[in-house]
């Protein structure tokens, strides 16, 4: 596996926003492996716990839900 790149997007919704980062490897037949976080360096880590088989496909995530001020 090799690391290929690290993605950035700002996802918005009227006043509120939410940064995220994808980071992508790509394998030895070309296949293509992908984890998404709330931070570059945890994209990371998700992504080498996909490689390792340690995080499930299938999970879902939302951030925390917070009160609006």
């Amino acid at each position: 596996w090799k690391i290929v790149e690290a993605d950035y997007e700002n996802f918005s919704a009227g006043d509120h926003s939410m940064d995220v980062w994808g980071a992508f490897a790509e394998g030895p037949a070309g296949e293509v492996a992908v984890a998404v976080a709330v931070t570059q360096a945890e994209a990371y880590r998700q992504l080498a716990r996909v490689l390792r088989g340690d995080l499930d496909v299938n999970d879902g995530w939302a951030p925390p839900v917070t009160a609006v001020e």
